[in-house]
């Protein structure tokens, strides 16, 4: 027998023991269960938006994502239910590849699946833990799911496992939605077929048991386009091929009728940037008629916090960029979900002052290198509403505490100017906010303060938060210099023109180590 064991997994009841759900975070899935299902029900008529990277390949990358995501998603909760995607098995076409954290918890070191096993369910419950945000992930190996049925709220069978018996008798046991995409060759029958497996109650083998299920009544369809027989990619989100599958769903008995689009895959040719595109028309495509309306239940995007994608052990490793196939970066994203918000139906003033907000704060009152034409569109149909836009801009742009200002006036005071005044360094040590008597409020966004300053295309903030530690704040030109770049080399990350990291030392250590990471990405 050429089959070697390399490790005897324990079985999940301990693992689950020994990284146990709080009972706060077991509340707060069930919360997030219960809402879910009305929309899939019909009782609801919020949109779901899957999104997140296409592989999770870092635990801290993958937190930072959602961090951000749960901030845009309180702003929209009105209208759209995120979940975010932390998908953490891959497969493979050819069985050659990242396979996912399951299988290499470090992408650069060879596969352990105990590892694995044990960094997979601390990801999804930090996730949970610090944004509230319960996750999907793929149902790769059926029995591997065991190891997070009590933190997952949603699960997709991917194209190349649809027709696996093992994972629709699975399906049908699970008290959570579960996806079922069409196969590669863009079969919608074998993907109903898939279905109805799923919603009926079966008698199986799981887990070296006999067990039975009852069906599950919220398996239902994702459309990912297909590929024909000639290796041609041929999508499946257009209004036709939505009529068609609703056609095939009224001469099925099946309940809770529902239609998922995955906007990357085969739909887009994996061209990331379509994906904003192909969700637009998906969202005309359901306001022109109120069948698919009711039908389509939501979007599945690929996300990270930079686009594109880039190879494992490139040599110059880009701080959140997928490793497997090309992502929307997070400024796309973010719009896309303010404008899926949008799409969904009339805004009003009350939906209008949270976006509103979120659109001004994001583009730095309409200056950051983020605005576009299109923003200033956002902008325009958000104050329509009448929501008082003059009002909010001087909230949050003209107004600041007594104590900011003193806080602002020191940080000028001890500012440092390097490389002919482009690169300036400014500290704010604990001594300082002691005795201003200042609070986080007093020092939000305090980094984008020293970007103000004329003649400055690289703006560093050193916090101190506790003695011998310092946070790192670069705010950079990015054709002129690459901030995540810089920040990777001192353990952080971030965008191109603005990134972090969190270093060791004293005020004056962290200025040296930030500017010698400059120095080290300017010369290569």
């Amino acid at each position: 027998m050429s089959m070697k064991i390399n490790h005897e997994l324990p079985l999940p009841e301990v693992l689950k023991s020994q990284y146990p759900l709080s009972q706060e975070l077991k509340e707060v899935k069930k919360q997030r269960d219960e809402e879910i299902r009305r929309i899939f029900t019909g009782e609801s008529d919020k949109f779901i938006v899957l999104v997140g990277p296409c592989s999770a390949d870092n635990e801290d990358t993958v937190c930072e994502y959602v961090r951000k995501l749960k901030t845009v998603a309180d702003k929209v909760s009105d209208k759209l239910m995120i979940i975010p995607r932390v998908y953490t098995n891959k497969p493979r076409t050819t069985g050659d590849g990242y396979k996912g954290m399951l299988h290499q918890p470090d992408p650069d070191k060879a596969p352990d699946l105990l590892a694995g096993i044990i960094a997979i369910r601390k990801m999804h419950m930090r996730v949970m833990q610090e944004t509230g945000l319960s996750s999907a992930d793929e149902m790769l190996y059926p029995e591997n799911r065991s190891y997070l049925d009590d933190i997952l709220s949603y699960e997709a069978v991917g194209a190349r496992s649809v027709e696996n018996q093992q994972h629709r008798l699975t399906a049908s046991g699970m008290d959570i939605p579960v996806g079922m995409k069409n196969p590669t060759s863009g079969d919608l029958s074998v993907m109903l077929n898939s279905v109805t497996a799923a919603q009926h109650p079966h008698h199986f083998i799981y887990r070296g048991n006999d067990v039975e299920t009852s069906g599950n009544d919220l398996a239902h369809t994702i459309l990912r386009g297909g590929v024909n027989q000639y290796g041609q990619t041929i999508p499946n989100y257009h209004y036709e091929d939505l009529i068609h599958l609703s056609a095939l769903y009224a001469k099925k008995d099946l309940k809770n009728p529902a239609i998922i689009i995955d906007a990357n895959h085969s739909n887009s040719n994996k061209q990331y940037k379509e994906q904003i595109r192909i969700v637009s028309e998906v969202l005309h495509s359901r306001n022109y008629n109120p069948d698919l309306r009711k039908l389509v239940k939501g979007v599945m995007i690929e996300s990270y916090l930079e686009p594109g994608a880039q190879k494992i052990g490139c040599g110059q490793h880009v701080y959140g960029k997928s490793i497997t196939d090309p992502c929307l970066g997070w400024d796309d994203t973010e719009k896309l979900i303010y404008d899926i918000a949008g799409l969904l139906g009339p805004v009003t003033r009350e939906m209008a002052v949270p976006l509103y907000v979120a659109v001004s704060t994001d583009t730095g009152c309409f200056v950051y290198g983020n605005t576009t034409a299109d923003t200033h569109r956002t902008a325009a149909a958000l104050m329509e509403t009448g929501i008082p836009a003059a009002e909010l801009n001087k909230r949050h742009f003209r107004t600041k505490t007594l104590k900011r200002l003193r806080i602002e006036s020191r940080i000028v005071e001890g500012m440092e100017l390097f490389d002919g005044g482009e690169t300036a360094v400014a500290a704010v040590d604990l001594a300082m906010v002691a005795q201003l008597g200042a609070d986080e409020r007093d020092l939000e966004d305090i980094a984008s303060f020293v970007g103000q300053v004329e003649g400055v295309k690289n703006a560093i903030t050193i916090r101190e938060l506790r003695p011998g530690t310092c946070k790192l704040s670069l705010r950079t030109d990015p054709e002129v210099l690459n901030a995540s770049r810089v920040c990777a080399l001192l353990g952080g990350g971030g965008h191109a023109a603005a990134s972090g990291a969190t270093v060791e030392g004293s005020v004056e250590e962290a200025k040296r180590a930030i500017l010698w990471a400059i120095e080290q990405v300017r010369h290569g």
